[in-house]
Protein backbone atom coordinates (compact mmCIF):
# COMPACT_ATOMS: atom_id res chain seq x y z
CA UNK A 1 0.00 0.00 0.00
CA UNK A 2 2.85 2.39 0.81
CA UNK A 3 4.53 1.72 -2.54
CA UNK A 4 1.23 2.31 -4.34
CA UNK A 5 0.88 5.61 -2.53
CA UNK A 6 4.40 6.64 -3.52
CA UNK A 7 3.75 5.76 -7.17
CA UNK A 8 0.62 7.91 -7.35
CA UNK A 9 2.27 11.09 -6.03
CA UNK A 10 4.70 13.47 -7.69
CA UNK A 11 6.19 14.58 -4.37
CA UNK A 12 5.73 13.87 -0.68
CA UNK A 13 6.48 16.72 1.72
CA UNK A 14 7.45 16.03 5.32
CA UNK A 15 8.38 18.49 8.04
CA UNK A 16 11.72 17.05 9.22
CA UNK A 17 14.68 15.02 7.99
CA UNK A 18 13.93 12.64 10.84
CA UNK A 19 10.48 11.92 9.37
CA UNK A 20 11.97 11.44 5.91
CA UNK A 21 14.46 8.89 7.27
CA UNK A 22 11.72 7.01 9.09
CA UNK A 23 9.56 6.96 5.97
CA UNK A 24 12.39 5.71 3.75
CA UNK A 25 13.27 3.04 6.30
CA UNK A 26 9.90 1.51 5.46
CA UNK A 27 9.57 2.39 1.77
CA UNK A 28 13.22 2.01 0.72
CA UNK A 29 15.96 4.45 -0.25
CA UNK A 30 14.95 4.17 -3.91
CA UNK A 31 12.18 6.66 -3.12
CA UNK A 32 14.49 9.28 -1.59
CA UNK A 33 14.06 11.78 -4.44
CA UNK A 34 10.30 11.54 -4.04
CA UNK A 35 10.39 13.01 -0.51
CA UNK A 36 11.04 16.71 0.17
CA UNK A 37 11.65 18.27 3.57
CA UNK A 38 9.99 21.62 4.36
CA UNK A 39 10.13 22.40 8.08
CA UNK A 40 7.28 24.27 9.72
CA UNK A 41 7.70 27.81 11.03
CA UNK A 42 9.36 28.57 14.33
CA UNK A 43 7.68 31.94 14.70
CA UNK A 44 4.79 34.00 13.36
CA UNK A 45 7.06 37.03 13.22
CA UNK A 46 8.85 39.33 15.66
CA UNK A 47 8.62 38.09 19.23
CA UNK A 48 7.46 40.29 22.08
CA UNK A 49 5.78 40.29 25.44
CA UNK A 50 2.50 38.35 25.76
CA UNK A 51 -0.69 40.38 25.53
CA UNK A 52 -1.78 39.30 29.01
CA UNK A 53 0.08 40.62 32.06
CA UNK A 54 1.73 38.52 34.80
CA UNK A 55 -1.39 38.74 36.95
CA UNK A 56 -2.88 36.06 34.70
CA UNK A 57 -0.51 33.43 36.10
CA UNK A 58 0.09 34.66 39.64
CA UNK A 59 -2.25 32.11 41.22
CA UNK A 60 -0.04 29.23 40.09
CA UNK A 61 2.96 30.34 42.14
CA UNK A 62 6.32 29.13 40.80
CA UNK A 63 5.54 26.52 38.20
CA UNK A 64 6.65 24.34 35.33
CA UNK A 65 4.44 24.29 32.25
CA UNK A 66 3.60 21.50 29.82
CA UNK A 67 1.19 22.40 26.99
CA UNK A 68 0.17 19.04 25.49
CA UNK A 69 -2.81 16.78 25.05
CA UNK A 70 -2.97 13.65 27.17
CA UNK A 71 -2.13 11.11 24.46
CA UNK A 72 0.14 8.37 25.81
CA UNK A 73 3.12 9.50 23.74
CA UNK A 74 3.13 12.90 25.45
CA UNK A 75 4.41 11.02 28.52
CA UNK A 76 2.91 13.01 31.41
CA UNK A 77 3.57 10.14 33.81
CA UNK A 78 7.35 10.49 33.59
CA UNK A 79 7.14 14.19 34.44
CA UNK A 80 4.81 13.59 37.39
CA UNK A 81 7.05 10.83 38.71
CA UNK A 82 10.13 12.99 38.33
CA UNK A 83 8.49 15.83 40.24
CA UNK A 84 7.98 13.43 43.16
CA UNK A 85 11.71 12.79 43.38
CA UNK A 86 13.19 16.14 42.40
CA UNK A 87 14.37 18.65 45.00
CA UNK A 88 12.44 21.30 43.07
CA UNK A 89 9.20 22.42 44.69
CA UNK A 90 7.44 23.98 41.71
CA UNK A 91 3.82 23.51 40.82
CA UNK A 92 2.87 22.22 37.36
CA UNK A 93 0.47 23.86 34.90
CA UNK A 94 -0.95 21.62 32.17
CA UNK A 95 -2.93 22.78 29.15
CA UNK A 96 -4.46 20.86 26.25
CA UNK A 97 -7.09 18.23 25.58
CA UNK A 98 -7.73 15.99 28.59
CA UNK A 99 -5.85 18.04 31.16
CA UNK A 100 -8.99 19.39 32.87
CA UNK A 101 -10.71 16.03 33.36
CA UNK A 102 -10.58 16.03 37.15
CA UNK A 103 -9.56 13.34 39.60
CA UNK A 104 -11.38 10.51 37.81
CA UNK A 105 -9.75 11.16 34.43
CA UNK A 106 -6.76 9.03 33.34
CA UNK A 107 -4.42 11.95 33.97
CA UNK A 108 -6.14 12.80 37.26
CA UNK A 109 -5.51 9.27 38.50
CA UNK A 110 -1.81 9.55 37.71
CA UNK A 111 -1.66 12.93 39.47
CA UNK A 112 -3.27 11.37 42.57
CA UNK A 113 -1.05 8.30 42.38
CA UNK A 114 2.01 10.58 42.48
CA UNK A 115 0.54 12.67 45.32
CA UNK A 116 0.44 15.93 43.37
CA UNK A 117 -3.20 16.99 43.74
CA UNK A 118 -2.15 20.29 45.37
CA UNK A 119 0.66 20.96 42.90
CA UNK A 120 -0.97 20.36 39.50
CA UNK A 121 -3.29 22.78 37.69
CA UNK A 122 -5.03 21.16 34.70
CA UNK A 123 -6.56 23.91 32.58
CA UNK A 124 -7.73 22.09 29.46
CA UNK A 125 -7.95 24.21 26.32
CA UNK A 126 -7.06 27.86 26.90
CA UNK A 127 -6.72 30.87 24.62
CA UNK A 128 -3.39 31.31 22.88
CA UNK A 129 -2.84 34.57 24.74
CA UNK A 130 -2.86 32.68 28.06
CA UNK A 131 -0.58 29.96 26.69
CA UNK A 132 1.95 32.65 25.73
CA UNK A 133 1.77 34.17 29.21
CA UNK A 134 2.03 30.77 30.92
CA UNK A 135 5.16 29.96 28.94
CA UNK A 136 6.72 33.38 29.52
CA UNK A 137 6.22 33.21 33.31
CA UNK A 138 7.19 29.56 33.83
CA UNK A 139 10.34 28.40 35.59
CA UNK A 140 10.73 26.08 32.60
CA UNK A 141 8.76 24.38 29.87
CA UNK A 142 9.07 20.61 30.17
CA UNK A 143 8.28 18.41 27.18
CA UNK A 144 8.87 14.68 27.89
CA UNK A 145 7.30 13.52 24.61
CA UNK A 146 8.14 10.10 23.19
CA UNK A 147 7.60 11.08 19.56
CA UNK A 148 6.97 14.07 17.28
CA UNK A 149 6.86 14.52 13.53
CA UNK A 150 8.25 17.98 12.88
CA UNK A 151 9.46 19.11 16.28
CA UNK A 152 7.47 20.71 19.08
CA UNK A 153 5.59 24.00 18.79
CA UNK A 154 5.67 24.56 22.60
CA UNK A 155 9.44 24.11 22.57
CA UNK A 156 9.67 26.79 19.85
CA UNK A 157 7.37 29.11 21.78
CA UNK A 158 9.38 28.75 24.98
CA UNK A 159 12.72 29.30 23.26
CA UNK A 160 11.52 32.45 21.51
CA UNK A 161 10.04 33.70 24.81
CA UNK A 162 13.37 33.24 26.63
CA UNK A 163 12.00 30.51 28.90
CA UNK A 164 14.24 27.53 29.81
CA UNK A 165 13.35 24.31 28.00
CA UNK A 166 13.78 20.77 29.30
CA UNK A 167 12.84 18.36 26.53
CA UNK A 168 13.21 14.82 25.22
CA UNK A 169 16.41 14.00 23.37
CA UNK A 170 14.52 12.87 20.28
CA UNK A 171 16.24 13.18 16.91
CA UNK A 172 13.46 15.42 15.66
CA UNK A 173 13.77 17.84 18.59
CA UNK A 174 17.56 17.93 18.25
CA UNK A 175 17.05 18.72 14.55
CA UNK A 176 14.62 21.50 15.48
CA UNK A 177 17.06 23.04 17.97
CA UNK A 178 19.92 22.89 15.46
CA UNK A 179 17.80 24.61 12.81
CA UNK A 180 16.89 27.41 15.25
CA UNK A 181 20.43 27.77 16.58
CA UNK A 182 19.04 27.10 20.06
CA UNK A 183 20.04 25.10 23.10
CA UNK A 184 17.90 23.26 25.64
CA UNK A 185 18.37 20.72 28.40
CA UNK A 186 17.70 17.31 26.84
CA UNK A 187 17.02 14.00 28.58
CA UNK A 188 15.98 10.42 27.80
CA UNK A 189 12.14 10.53 28.04
CA UNK A 190 11.99 6.86 29.07
CA UNK A 191 14.28 7.43 32.04
CA UNK A 192 12.73 9.09 35.09
CA UNK A 193 16.16 9.48 36.70
CA UNK A 194 17.37 11.50 33.71
CA UNK A 195 14.49 13.96 34.09
CA UNK A 196 15.00 14.13 37.87
CA UNK A 197 18.62 15.10 37.26
CA UNK A 198 17.58 17.83 34.80
CA UNK A 199 14.99 19.24 37.20
CA UNK A 200 17.51 19.18 40.05
CA UNK A 201 19.96 21.19 37.92
CA UNK A 202 17.24 23.75 37.30
CA UNK A 203 16.44 23.91 41.02
CA UNK A 204 20.13 24.40 41.87
CA UNK A 205 20.70 27.23 39.38
CA UNK A 206 17.45 28.83 38.20
CA UNK A 207 19.15 32.17 37.52
CA UNK A 208 21.70 30.50 35.25
CA UNK A 209 19.02 28.64 33.31
CA UNK A 210 16.96 31.80 32.80
CA UNK A 211 19.98 33.91 31.88
CA UNK A 212 21.07 31.42 29.22
CA UNK A 213 17.51 31.18 27.85
CA UNK A 214 17.18 34.96 27.59
CA UNK A 215 20.60 35.50 26.06
CA UNK A 216 20.06 33.06 23.20
CA UNK A 217 16.89 34.76 21.95
CA UNK A 218 18.86 37.38 20.02
CA UNK A 219 20.93 34.69 18.26
CA UNK A 220 18.08 32.52 16.99
CA UNK A 221 17.48 31.71 13.32
CA UNK A 222 13.70 31.60 13.02
CA UNK A 223 11.62 30.37 10.11
CA UNK A 224 8.34 32.20 9.53
CA UNK A 225 5.25 30.99 7.70
CA UNK A 226 6.32 33.23 4.82
CA UNK A 227 9.48 31.11 4.59
CA UNK A 228 7.36 27.97 4.53
CA UNK A 229 5.16 29.42 1.78
CA UNK A 230 8.22 30.38 -0.25
CA UNK A 231 9.64 26.86 -0.01
CA UNK A 232 6.35 25.33 -1.15
CA UNK A 233 6.16 27.79 -4.05
CA UNK A 234 9.68 26.88 -5.18
CA UNK A 235 8.85 23.18 -4.93
CA UNK A 236 5.65 23.55 -6.96
CA UNK A 237 7.32 25.76 -9.58
CA UNK A 238 10.00 23.10 -10.02
CA UNK A 239 7.45 20.31 -10.37
CA UNK A 240 4.98 22.15 -12.59
CA UNK A 241 6.75 24.93 -14.50
CA UNK A 242 4.38 27.53 -15.89
CA UNK A 243 3.55 27.17 -19.59
CA UNK A 244 4.88 30.18 -21.47
CA UNK A 245 3.49 31.43 -24.76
Amino acid sequence: NLHTWFQKLDKIVVTSWHTKQRLLAVAGEAWADKVAVIPVADSDGPTGLPELGPEATRRFGRYLVMPANTSIHKNHRVLLQAMSRSVGTWNLVLTGDGTAGGRESPLGRVVAECGHERRVFGLGYVKKELVARLIADAEALVMPTLGEGGGSFPVCEAITAGTPVIASNLDVIEEQLERMGAQATLFDPRNVDALVAALDRLAADPEGFHRAAREQVGRLHLRTWNDVGRDFSLLLEGLYPAQRA
